[in-house]
């Protein structure tokens, strides 16, 4: 809906300014009204945006213009509801919304809707005044965009998480649909982790993904330990150089198993003495992935970390 700000009448007996210019009725009858010049919208952190981001925007109330008796503003995502303000103080009007969707460039507009006590130079007693700037919304997905993230970002992308530390680390963690496997159903406990000593105030420089397949079989579990990788090849376009088996002191016993077939990947990790390592990367991103026997449990864990920043911390 629309936020009516103020409503201004014509006064005869006097002058009334609330950021315009009202004149006297003799003035009028004679005189051509003029519009206001709107403020630029200013959108906190436009160039940092992801999917269902809670974004605040701010632009100062429409100054200047003659003969003005009301004044009406809203703002508007992509042409879409007219929306009211959240706030509004010192002279500007704010607005809080949640960003969309869908990944790319977007438009948000802060519109006047004037009306005057006189026609303006086109004959007509009212006018709507836009201005716009445009955000881009970046993928959320840790694979293309949110290294260096502070705690606080990681929230509001995330809200919910849980937060934990443990000496000079500190974790926000939770349960995700794991986006990284075909198969739906599968949820994964995710941390992402912030270490003062790797990175100055917190940033994100790993993700930690754990995915618990007690439910399944061996050869069911492998079969998703497939899948991953091959999304994580075909879709985020990663490379993966090398499959190792590895015992329990997480030595390699068997180097480059890469192309072997998962019923061989199955017998290694049915009996509990091996574990299958898969290291990935892209001009972004190092990726290790686990799967193997934990007592009775079959789990595997995902290390994703920048380029380039690879840590024993993690």
């Amino acid at each position: 809906m629309k936020n009516k700000l103020f409503k201004v009448g014509v006064l005869c007996v006097a002058a009334l300014t609330i950021g315009f210019v009202a004149t006297s009725c003799s003035d009028e009858e004679n005189s051509v009204a003029k519009a206001p010049t709107m403020g630029v919208v200013t959108i906190v952190g436009q160039d940092d945006i992801r999917p269902g981001q809670t974004v605040q925007a701010f632009a100062p109330y429409a100054t200047g213009g003659e003969l003005l008796t009301e004044a009406e503003y809203s703002w508007q995502i992509d042409g879409g509801v007219l929306n009211s303000e959240t706030d509004s103080k010192d002279g500007k009007s704010y607005f809080t919304f949640v960003a969309p969707t869908e990944v790319g460039t977007h438009k948000l507009v802060f519109k006047g809707d004037f009306r005057f006590s006189a026609a303006l130079s086109d004959g007509n007693p009212f006018v709507v005044i836009d201005s716009e700037a445009s955000f881009v919304v970046n993928a959320a997905d840790f694979l293309s965009s949110c290294w260096g993230d502070s705690m606080a970002k990681t929230l509001e992308i995330y809200p919910g998480l849980t937060e934990s530390v443990d000496g000079d680390t500190k974790y926000l963690s939770g349960n995700f649909e794991d986006e990284f496997i075909a198969s739906t159903g599968y949820n994964v406990t995710r941390k992402f982790c912030f270490n003062k000593l790797k990175t100055p105030d917190y940033a994100l420089y790993g993700i930690i993904d754990n995915a618990d397949y007690t439910s399944l079989n061996v050869g069911g579990g492998v079969k998703l330990f497939l899948q991953c990788l091959s999304k994580l090849q075909k879709v985020h376009g990663m490379s993966v150089p090398a499959i190792n088996l590895t015992d329990a002191n997480k030595t390699v016993v068997t180097e480059n198993v890469l192309n072997e077939d998962a019923k061989t990947y199955e017998a290694a990790v049915r009996n509990g003495d091996y574990s299958i390592v898969a290291t990935l990367s892209d001009d972004k991103n190092s990726a290790t992935i686990v799967i193997g026997m934990s007592g009775d449990k079959l789990i595997e864990a995902r290390k994703f970390q920048k380029k380039g920043d690879e840590s024993t911390i993690l």
